[in-house]
């Protein structure tokens, strides 16, 4: 079903129901450390991630988007916090792990380097005109943070969720 004028006009006024999930003191684990999942029915685009890095001198960081879902592993899922306190809870699965989960299919990085201590890796998608975020279809599609043994991050992931369009079938 198409949005309506009014949902439009909302949208760009109000803004997109937007989350945010922070995260602090992930440590020991090498591989993700932090993921974000779809779900069935939702679009989630991710629109921002900041990653700071207060220990250790110099290691390889990575975030990345995979095509089948994530398995395995020890985490917890804590509550992302609606930007709005009138809107509705989140769909997606934002997960926090403390033992290496299986990764799934990489899509491929959307980030891939080396950071330092005191080092802030803000990423911003979808912010430019015609620029698009990162879009999550479906439970098997997730982003992940990764990071080498010994590290030490601090951060936030943010998206927004909407419900996802019918196919639409020219002709019918």
């Amino acid at each position: 079903m198409a949005k309506s004028v009014r949902e439009i006009l909302n949208d760009n006024y109000v803004g997109q129901v937007t989350y945010r999930r922070v995260f602090a003191d992930l440590a020991g684990l090498a591989g993700s450390v932090v993921a974000i999942s779809g779900v069935t029915g939702v679009v989630v685009k991710v629109t921002a991630i900041q990653v700071a890095k207060p220990s250790v001198a110099q290691a390889p960081l990575r975030i990345v988007k995979y095509s089948t879902a994530i398995s395995g592993g020890t985490s917890t899922e804590p509550t992302p916090v609606p930007l709005d306190s009138n809107d509705p809870a989140a769909r997606a699965t934002f997960s926090l792990y403390t033992a290496a989960p299986t990764d799934g299919t990489e899509v491929g990085a959307l980030f891939d380097g080396d950071v330092g201590v005191g080092d802030v890796v803000y990423e911003v998608f979808g912010g430019e005109k015609n620029a698009q975020p990162i879009v999550l279809r479906g439970p098997g599609q997730y982003l992940a943070i990764e990071l080498s043994a010994g590290a030490t991050l601090n951060g936030f992931v943010e998206w927004t969720e909407e419900a996802e369009a019918p196919v639409q079938t020219p002709g019918v």
